[in-house]
């Protein structure tokens, strides 16, 4: 069920209006016309450049990741309650989106980010995994008057990366939910390295886990072209079903 209006939102009546007009005999057809590389979206990203580049990201991309950790990795197993408060146009809200629906979970999010509004919906609709990413998100929302660990007991994950400060409050206030780190990027469709569930809280906040099944990671040395020693600086490369196509 949809639910939800405003700015950015497709009113349930109105997506009901659009569906009625187009058969399932027709989204069937369509569907099976789909190849998994076929490029179903351009994301555009500035990274740290400031210069916008157009990721070309396949069907299989967008939604072989995020739909495996949805049902296999995250939360309960089950129809888990997952909430973002990213824009859907960045990977990293889109991504989850994906996620929660083709493991048949609920998705929130919001029109805008505030502490207040956020607890409302973590608490009250019971969120089992929570996409607050960083620092900037996660301290409004511990330090918020409302903020209660008690009525945050449903959360089982918790996707954050910050300094081991911030995380080992976090654990102390929530101990049964696991906090995640990862590592991604518009070009990967997002997450190409997690955490594993036995990482320390130490590692967790020092690291962004290892590469995803289905994906290969070397580091290099931009110089030589050969892998980087333990502890050296290098390029990341990345290889594997997320990777864009152009």
């Amino acid at each position: 069920m949809l639910r939800g209006s405003g700015r950015g939102f497709l009113s349930r009546d109105r997506f009901d209006e659009l569906a009625s007009s187009t058969g399932d005999t027709t989204v069937r057809e369509l569907s099976r016309r789909v190849r998994v590389r076929d490029v179903a979206s351009i994301l555009y990203t500035s990274g740290t450049t400031a210069d916008p580049k157009g990721c070309m990201l396949s069907h299989e991309a967008m939604t072989r990741g995020p739909v495996e950790r949805a049902r296999y990795r995250l939360g309960t197993g089950g129809r888990d309650v997952t909430w973002s408060p990213g824009p859907l146009f960045h990977i990293a809200t889109l991504a989850p989106f994906l996620g929660s629906v083709g493991a048949g979970g609920t998705f929130l999010t919001d029109v805008h980010f505030e502490p207040g509004r956020a607890l409302e919906l973590l608490m009250g609709e019971e969120v089992t995994v929570a996409f607050p990413w960083f620092p900037a998100l996660t301290q409004p929302l511990l330090d918020h008057a409302e903020f209660d660990p008690r009525r945050l007991r449903s959360l089982q994950t918790m996707f954050l990366i910050g300094p081991s400060v911030l995380l080992e409050r976090v654990q102390t206030l929530l101990p049964d939910c696991e906090l995640v780190a990862a590592c991604g990027m518009t070009e990967t469709a997002g997450i190409y390295a997690m955490s594993e569930p036995q990482d320390s809280v130490e590692l967790r906040a020092t690291a962004q886990g290892k590469a995803y099944p289905g994906t290969e990671i070397r580091i290099i040395d931009v110089d030589t072209g050969e892998d980087a020693g333990a502890g050296g600086t290098g390029e990341i490369l990345v290889r594997g079903f997320c990777v864009m196509e152009g």
